[in-house]
């Protein structure tokens, strides 16, 4: 069924059309209008609480990934693995509440902040001291 894309509901083009009739077909016309107004009232509460519901969604689940990307970043923390923290902590979390909780496209910024946090890490990595040698042995 298709609908005609129209600017007001299908009841008041009813009621306007028969507005220009006597009484007692306007009184007929009522009779039917109530019962559309009433279907036409519940199917936008229907397409109301569907969107509710995805974007409570949305929100449940950003709030969850952010959560495991923090937890996985404590995690590989703990574990010395500042590769993997640090792509967790920064530009992986704001963009995971961006785009779930505030429902907008990433911008530009969490590109600049993820190259920005990898050449960070590079630089830590790169100064990193060695492992320590053990005395006695030759070295191959």
């Amino acid at each position: 069924m298709t609908q005609q894309p129209t600017d007001q509901s299908l009841a008041l083009q009813f009621a306007r059309q028969w507005s220009k009739l006597p009484a007692a077909h306007l009184k007929a016309a009522l009779t039917f209008l109530t019962p559309q107004m009433e279907r036409e009232h519940a199917e936008r509460m229907l397409a109301e609480r569907l969107r509710h519901r995805r974007e409570m969604t949305g929100l449940y689940a950003g709030i969850a990934i952010s959560l495991i990307a923090f937890g996985g970043c404590i995690f590989f923390g703990i574990r010395e693995n500042f590769w993997a923290a640090g792509i967790l902590s920064g530009p992986t979390l704001a963009s995971t509440l961006t785009i779930f909780v505030l429902k907008k496209a990433p911008e530009p910024k969490v590109a600049e902040a993820t190259l920005s946090t990898l050449r960070m890490l590079s630089n830590s990595q790169s100064v990193a001291p060695a492992p320590p040698q053990q005395s006695g042995s030759p070295m191959v």
